[in-house]
């Protein structure tokens, strides 16, 4: 019997990876749209003297806004940054008229209710705004910003590319069948023109401390 062919996990640092999410950015909206919602944030700070980007990935991000700030600090997320993260440590480098943004993807997302179907989780900041306003309401304003975003493409191994991308998004223990990701990318991000479309939107949490 032929052994099935899996979804591929990718190493953060290789090739694949880095092919992989320039598929993704090449068919998306999302950091175009990000950039746009963080450079209002920026406009309306009455100072500029540290940029934090924490999760700097390849530096797009931070190289677009590090110009802007007298000084910026770019963090690449590992196991102890993540540590710190959870305890919200970033919080505590905020300047008194700063702000700390919390980009995540939105939890009803396509592509959460993806990563759902094949590993039983999806991500939640609203349950981090909660918990932080529970704990720390009386000191901070937090908020949270909706900001839309999609996948579109023509090309289904484009599209399987992103949703295997995607999935990546989670360590991946037991790969799922890549027929069955296959079928799933078909039925449910396949448009009535025969092209693919996946929601990508992302929730924008921001802390500022009161006055």
């Amino acid at each position: 019997m032929t052994q099935p062919e899996f979804v591929r996990v990718f190493d953060s640092q290789g090739e694949d990876y880095k092919r992989a999410f320039q598929v993704f950015l090449d068919h998306t909206d999302q950091k175009r749209n990000a950039r746009r919602f963080l450079q209002r944030v920026v406009e309306d700070l009455p100072a500029r003297k540290v940029f934090i980007d924490a999760g700097a990935g390849t530096g797009e991000v931070t190289k677009a806004f590090a110009p802007t700030f007298d000084r910026t600090i770019a963090i690449e997320p590992n196991a102890h940054l993540l540590a710190q993260l959870q305890r919200e440590r970033l919080v505590s480098w905020m300047s008194p008229t700063g702000v700390a943004v919390v980009i995540l993807q939105n939890r009803g997302t396509d592509c959460m209710t993806m990563l759902e179907h094949f590993f039983g989780h999806r991500f939640d900041l609203g349950r981090l705004a909660e918990a932080f306003r529970d704990t720390h309401g009386d000191h901070y304003d937090v908020s949270t910003t909706l900001d839309q975003a999609h996948v579109e493409t023509s090309d289904p191994t484009d599209a399987l590319t992103v949703a295997e991308f995607m999935l990546n998004l989670l360590p991946i223990s037991r790969p799922p069948a890549r027929r069955d990701l296959e079928a799933y990318v078909a039925q449910h991000f396949m448009t009535a023109d025969g092209g693919y479309r996946l929601s990508v939107h992302q929730d924008f949490l921001q802390i500022r401390r009161r006055p």
